[in-house]
């Protein structure tokens, strides 16, 4: 999420990142775990944040779609705050400041090009929006990630370019 780190029990975290693709687009699964359970929002065992300033030095010109896979987080991008459950998924624009609070969580984010998005969708996206697991396309796209990375790695399919445009419409 960001460049800075902050967690409360340095001794008890413990994280992992592990790339992977998706009919083409770039993928990761993520793990934070920190020893224990966090009571509220905003004392969270672990946040990191992105600031203007780390943005800009990256040059990220892409969305993340960033799926809870386990435990819950809160993802803030724009003055919006999405609390992500289980299934829920959250959309975050890599090209401005975002902020995520967690204790021990599980993502799986997913890359979105901006400018193949913007154009399939005719128009730029917010950064900071969400949905319910619950929702058809939040669980179908999850669904569809999530079992992307459940598979071998197999090489590009030829149909990989069209699968792209039914993620970036769901």
């Amino acid at each position: 999420c960001g460049n800075q780190p902050d967690v409360t029990d340095r001794g008890a975290f413990t994280g992992w990142v592990r790339p992977f693709g998706v009919f083409g687009l770039g993928a990761a699964a993520l793990k934070i775990k920190c020893g224990f359970v966090p009571t509220e929002f905003g004392r969270n065992a672990y946040r990191s944040a992105r600031t203007q300033r780390d943005a800009r030095l990256v040059g990220a010109d892409y969305y993340y779609a960033v799926f809870q896979a386990a435990g819950r987080s809160a993802l803030t991008q724009n003055n919006k705050v999405a609390q992500l459950a289980v299934g829920d998924v959250a959309l975050i624009d890599a090209a401005r400041p975002a902020a995520c609070f967690a204790g021990d969580s599980q993502w799986l984010r997913l890359q979105l090009p901006r400018q193949s998005l913007a154009s399939h969708l005719g128009y730029e996206l917010q950064g900071g929006l969400s949905a319910r697991g619950g929702a058809p396309a939040a669980r179908l796209l999850f669904d569809l990630v999530r079992n992307a990375d459940k598979g071998d790695g197999a090489a590009v399919s030829p149909a990989d370019p069209y699968m792209q445009l039914a993620v970036y419409d769901l």
